[in-house]
C-alpha cells in the first residue's frame, strides 16, 4: 500500500491510457473489438441514409441519437478525465487520513457524500442505477492508469471496491460500494467542500467552470443509460422515457456487439470499444 505522497507525485494529468489495466482475457478484447468495429460501421452507413422509409424509423432515430452521443463523449472524455483523476487521489489521500485516526468505515464519511450524488432533471432527482455505475468505473480504470491505481489503493481498505473479476465484482455489497464512487463523484462536481479547492485549482488552470465538468460526466452517465435503453430495454430507466431499440431493425437483429452488451461484465470493455 504506498502513501498518500507517492499518490500525490503522480502525473494526474496525463492522457488517457488504453487497457492500462488488464480485467480481460486477449482473446475476448480482441472478439469484442472486432464486433464493435463492426457496430460502428453500421452506425456510419445509416448517417448517409437518405431513403425516407428508413430514416422514418424509430430504430434509426436511436441510431442516430447514439452516434450524437458517442461524438460528444469522445469529444469531452480527454477534458473529464484530470478532474475525475484528481476526484479519486483526493478520496484516498482522505481515506488514508480517517484510517490514521482510526476511522476504518465507509459510513464514517463516504456513505453520507455519495447520497448527494445525483443529477437534476425537471426538478427531478435522477439515479442512473448502481449496476451502470459499476460499468462505468472499470471502464475509467480501464482507459486510465492513473485511476486504477488510486481505486487499487481503495480496494486495499475495502475489498468490495475491486473492478476484477472475482468475488466482489458483482456482488451485492460490491455493486452497492462501486456505485458509491460514482455518485461520489457526482456529489464533487455539484460542489462537495471535501473536493473544491482541489477541482478549484484546475479549473482556473483549464478556464473553465465546475458546471461544465459536471455537464461532461453526466453526458456519459447518460450514454450508458441509453445503450441500456437502445440495446436492452427500451426505455430510460431513470427518466421512464422510451427508446426504440435497435434489435428491432433486421439491420441490428442478432447484433453481436449488442449480445456482448447484454452481459454485463463486459459493459465495461464495450464502452472502451465504442469510445477508443
Amino acid at each position: 500500500m504506498f502513501q498518500p505522497s507517492s499518490i500525490c507525485c503522480l502525473d494526474l494529468f496525463g492522457k488517457a491510457v488504453c487497457m492500462a489495466v488488464a480485467m480481460f482475457p486477449e482473446s475476448q478484447y480482441v472478439d469484442c473489438m472486432k464486433a464493435g468495429r463492426a457496430f460502428e460501421r453500421k452506425l456510419e452507413e445509416l448517417e448517409i441514409v437518405r431513403c425516407p422509409l428508413i430514416r422514418n424509423q424509430g430504430w434509426f432515430c436511436t441510431a442516430h441519437r447514439l452516434s450524437l452521443m458517442l461524438c460528444e463523449v469522445r469529444n469531452h472524455l480527454p477534458v473529464l478525465l484530470p478532474y475525475l483523476q484528481i476526484m479519486t487521489c483526493r478520496l484516498c489521500w482522505i481515506t488514508y487520513h480517517d484510517y490514521s485516526r482510526g476511522e476504518s468505515s465507509w459510513n464514517f464519511r463516504w456513505k453520507s457524500v455519495s447520497r448527494d450524488g445525483y443529477h437534476v432533471r425537471r426538478n427531478r432527482h435522477i439515479d442512473y442505477g448502481n449496476l451502470e455505475y459499476v460499468a462505468m468505473l472499470r471502464f475509467l480504470c480501464l482507459i486510465d492508469e492513473e485511476i486504477a491505481k488510486f481505486v487499487d489503493y481503495l480496494t486495499e481498505y475495502w475489498p468490495s471496491l475491486s473492478v476484477y473479476e472475482g468475488p466482489h465484482l458483482c456482488s451485492m455489497h460490491g455493486v452497492s460500494m462501486k456505485g458509491d464512487v460514482i455518485e461520489i463523484y457526482l456529489a464533487a462536481l455539484r460542489g462537495d467542500t471535501h473536493f473544491a479547492q482541489v477541482l478549484r485549482e484546475q479549473l482556473d488552470a483549464d478556464g473553465l467552470e465546475l458546471p461544465t465538468i459536471y455537464n461532461y460526466f453526466n453526458e456519459l452517465c447518460r450514454l450508458v443509460q441509453f445503450l441500456d435503453a437502445a440495446f436492452i430495454s427500451g426505455c430510460m430507466k431513470s427518466t421512464g422515457d422510451r427508446v426504440y431499440r435497435l434489435c428491432a431493425s433486421p439491420y441490428f437483429n442478432s447484433d453481436p456487439f449488442i449480445e456482448r452488451w447484454r452481459c454485463s461484465e463486459q459493459k465495461s470493455l464495450c464502452l472502451h470499444v465504442l469510445l477508443f
